[in-house]
């Protein structure tokens, strides 16, 4: 017998998530699971950020390690160490298997899952993910008569 998926979006309290054991049947698993997604989504701007915060100091930390010798306008690259790309690379995995869930998630075609996972998106970058912006003066010179 084969089973057939779904492919239209539905809102229902009732369906299946990631596991034959995680089903919500009433509007407290229900909700239980959109703060879950939520909750997970967040989670995952947080990793995004964290790691391009750790990668930027691990090459800030390199770079001064070698660089002190160089004029300002001089530019080295540096190789990243092994255990310091070991670590960044398993970080990547983790935040991976995250999307990937949270992707399948969303593959349940349930309104309210999708909006939870958009939203805990949109809150997680709001909270973590810098919005500061450098402007250099040559940018806004080309108006200017």
């Amino acid at each position: 017998m084969m089973m057939m998926m779904q492919m239209w979006f539905e809102n229902t309290i009732k369906t299946t998530i990631l596991f034959k054991d995680w089903k919500t049947t009433n509007a407290g698993n229900y909700f239980g699971s959109l703060v879950a997604v939520f909750l997970a989504s967040v989670l995952l701007e947080y990793l995004t950020s964290a790691a391009d915060t750790l990668q930027k100091k691990m090459a800030q930390a390199n770079r001064s390690d070698r660089t002190d010798s160089l004029m300002p306008s001089q530019t080295v690259i540096v190789s990243t160490p092994f255990p310091q790309k070991l670590a960044l690379s398993a970080f990547y995995m983790v935040r991976v298997a995250l999307s990937y869930l949270i992707m399948l998630v969303v593959m349940t075609y349930n309104v309210g899952l999708f909006l939870a996972v958009i939203a805990g998106f949109g809150v997680g970058h709001l909270i973590f993910r810098p919005t500061r912006m450098a402007l250099s003066e040559s940018c806004c010179e080309e108006g200017r008569s």
